[in-house]
């Protein structure tokens, strides 16, 4: 049968196939339908009558419902992005200038994944984009998970009712070697626990990966500081921690990691460390496909399904 999925949560427009006709005195009529296909139908079930007459006169009809569904929506809509400046939107090879020499900390708030994630939900679960779904980016460069566990309280309070924290932070912990890793991991803990006590659901992600050979050899691209990528060798156990944190504290959690999928050279800039602007595609990808799984109330298909139904004119008398 039929079926709708509403963008925006309200009626719709609905294309179907004609019915296929047999029997009856030829030549035949063509099929008419009410209400007609490519019309506007409500939310729910629309019955559709269709007839047909031959060149006896004789006529006969048929039914069948369309149905046009309101489309998924989510639980909570006000998202807020914590983390560095993987969060914030780093993009060292925008910061490129004509004499070749990096400008450290360009910021790009437009590549950035919460920006990317906003639109992709906007586009997603358009009847609420109308009203209040978004998210806030606060990221901050250079920042330490110890002392993003301390923003966080006055991040909250100054929140506009933010109902979600998606949580991906640790990487300039990482510069101090394994003596950093597990004060970071609990950072982290502390950081999920806080929001929860305040009211907020959690979405926990790992680190992406890097590339510790961006800044060297005779191929390293001008600018390049290699110093941006010392945590490298501890990217993975590091985020080794983080599945069983978030298991602990119940809240999804994000393998951005594996959503690289190994790729360090078109997915991570020249720096070794700042995903590129695809990369930080690849991140939203992954927070988007967890949310979907965590928050999603209600889901449709968003296809239109031409049916063929078959009415018969009537026999000769």
């Amino acid at each position: 049968m039929p079926t709708q999925q509403s963008t925006n949560g309200k009626d719709a427009i609905v294309s179907f196939g004609l019915p296929a006709v047999s029997g009856g005195t030829s030549p035949l009529g063509v099929p008419t339908c009410s209400p007609a296909s490519g019309t506007v139908f409500t939310i729910g079930s629309t019955s559709v009558t269709c007839s047909v007459t031959d060149a006896a006169a004789h006529s006969s009809s048929c039914a069948f419902p369309v149905t046009v569904t309101k489309g998924p929506t989510l639980a909570f809509t006000r998202f807020f992005a914590f983390g560095d400046s993987i969060t914030a939107g780093e993009v060292p090879s925008e910061g490129l200038a004509a004499v070749q020499k990096l400008q450290p900390r360009l910021i790009d708030f437009f590549l950035s994944y919460p920006t990317d994630l906003g639109r992709d939900l906007a586009i997603r679960y358009q009847a609420q984009a109308q009203i209040d779904l978004g998210v806030q980016n606060e990221g901050v460069q250079g920042e330490q998970t110890k002392d993003g566990l301390i923003r966080l309280p006055t991040t909250i309070a100054g929140g506009d009712k933010y109902q979600v924290m998606l949580l991906m932070e640790g990487a300039n912990d990482l510069g101090g070697g394994t003596p950093s890793i597990l004060p970071a991991v609990q950072n982290i803990q502390l950081m999920i626990q806080l929001a929860k006590s305040s009211g907020l659901k959690v979405i926990l992600g790992n680190l992406p990966p890097q590339n510790p050979n961006a800044c060297m050899g005779s191929t390293a691209p001008p600018g390049c500081v290699p110093g941006r990528t010392a945590g490298a060798p501890y990217v993975t156990t590091y985020n080794a921690y983080l599945p069983g944190i978030a298991a602990a504290e119940s809240v999804p959690f994000v393998d951005v990691y594996a959503a690289f999928h190994g790729d360090v050279t078109t997915l991570i800039d020249n720096d070794g460390l700042h995903p590129t602007a695809l990369g930080y595609q690849t991140i939203s990808a992954a927070f988007l496909t967890a949310i979907e799984k965590s928050f999603e109330v209600s889901a449709a298909s968003s296809s239109i399904f031409r049916s063929t139904f078959f009415l018969t004119a009537p026999r000769r008398r």
